[in-house]
């Protein structure tokens, strides 16, 4: 995906916030054959509540065209609600509450997704930095799958712990070591 936005720092009474927008293109391709492809709209507002504590609002609209599964296509669309805290200069608690709705041209495929995240980030002496992070959503369709005839319904639960350190990189890029738990349980076998 590419996106070409601006970031525009705004004054609400003498705090000081951030708009950025974006406007762009994404694709993706599976085995070598397309996917989808589509335009991506995003809207974020940061603002900071007080020196350890920030507000950022998030609203993304994703065009999905699937050029061989045209039941997928739509448009999918994302708000959030993150709270960032900053216990220490070194240590850092995200929040998120957030909510996606994919519109897919089929309703057995569109579905409605909240989910709440909670994540913790340490840095350490030497450029090492390590977080974690427990995430919990629901997936709801709206019609029932055309295979089974129940509408699905599935949960989600991810742990994952990561680590990097920002001494070793590359352009300014440093690798990151991601490893995580995930369980997905759904009411249709297949999809669990």
């Amino acid at each position: 995906q590419g996106a070409l936005g601006r970031h525009q720092p705004l004054m609400l009474g003498k705090r000081r916030q951030t708009l950025t927008w974006q406007l762009g293109y994404q694709g993706a391709q599976y085995q070598r054959e397309a996917l989808y492809d589509g335009l991506l709209l995003s809207l974020r507002d940061y603002l900071p509540l007080t020196d350890r504590l920030a507000l950022q609002l998030d609203l993304v609209g994703l065009q999905l065209n699937y050029s061989d599964y045209d039941y997928l296509s739509g448009w999918q669309y994302k708000a959030s609600t993150r709270l960032h805290y900053a216990a220490r200069a070194d240590r850092r608690w995200l929040l998120e509450l957030g909510y996606d709705q994919m519109d897919a041209r089929e309703d057995a495929y569109a579905f409605d997704q909240p989910h709440l995240k909670l994540r913790y980030t340490h840095e350490w002496t030497g450029g090492w930095i390590t977080g974690t992070s427990a995430e919990l959503s629901g997936k709801y369709y709206q019609a029932p799958d055309p295979f089974f005839q129940e509408t699905r319904k599935e949960r989600l639960v991810r742990l994952e712990a990561d680590l990097l350190n920002r001494q070793f990189n590359l352009w300014r890029l440093a690798p990151r070591l991601v490893v995580g738990w995930e369980d997905n349980a759904s009411n249709l076998d297949l999809y669990t």
